[in-house]
């Protein structure tokens, strides 16, 4: 198998181009289960259709002559359905995140304008679903800004995490980052990695 791949990259002379970079990253993306972004493409059925699977000069043949350049990025116009040239387009990154943010949707309300709601950046609740946040979940954490002094027992977040013995951003990060519930993000201790004597 190693033979072929070595012929085909002599043959189609495109392995050190970046479409020959971008056509073996959505490979890994869909198919390789150790990659860091499976959960998101393959783990939930995102795959490439076998044209583009076998045969990298049939991908590339497609980018040339729908419009790729080397500041564009592929994109899935339908981000339930996998890699094809039906599915598929080039566009910028401001672009593909515009319409990420968009499509994801709960009871009626964008991820953007959900994001701003909550107190946060326009991709706020991108990012928590993309970190593995339930959608209802994602769309209702009220985002804790330091300054704003979210109390619970009369202790502000930031006098938690110094408690804690952590960062003052510590509380903050727990309940924004991780989701964590308000009581346990201000009384969770921190696990010390040393061992107690």
């Amino acid at each position: 198998m190693t033979r072929v791949n070595k012929t085909n990259r002599r043959i189609h002379n495109g392995s050190k181009t970046r479409l020959y970079t971008i056509w073996v990253g959505i490979k890994k993306r869909c198919y390789y289960k150790k990659h860091v972004h499976y959960k998101r493409y393959g783990g939930r059925g995102i795959i490439m259709c076998e044209i583009w699977k076998k045969d990298f000069t049939t991908f590339r043949d497609w980018a040339l002559i729908s419009g790729y350049s080397d500041n564009l990025s592929i994109d899935r116009i339908n981000n339930n359905k996998g890699y094809c040239p039906s599915n598929c387009r080039w566009t910028t990154q401001s672009e593909q995140a515009n319409n990420r943010t968009k499509t994801i949707k709960y009871k009626g309300e964008s991820a953007t304008k959900a994001s701003k709601r909550l107190g946060g950046s326009g991709d706020t609740v991108c990012n928590r679903i993309r970190s593995g946040w339930p959608i209802k979940k994602a769309f209702t954490t009220p985002i804790v800004v330091l300054n704003k002094k979210i109390i619970y027992k009369n202790e502000t977040a930031s006098q938690a995490s110094l408690r804690l013995g952590g960062e003052r951003s510590l509380v903050a990060k727990r309940i924004n980052k991780r989701g964590w519930p308000i009581k346990k993000a201000f009384t969770t201790p921190i696990k010390s990695s040393v061992k107690q004597i």
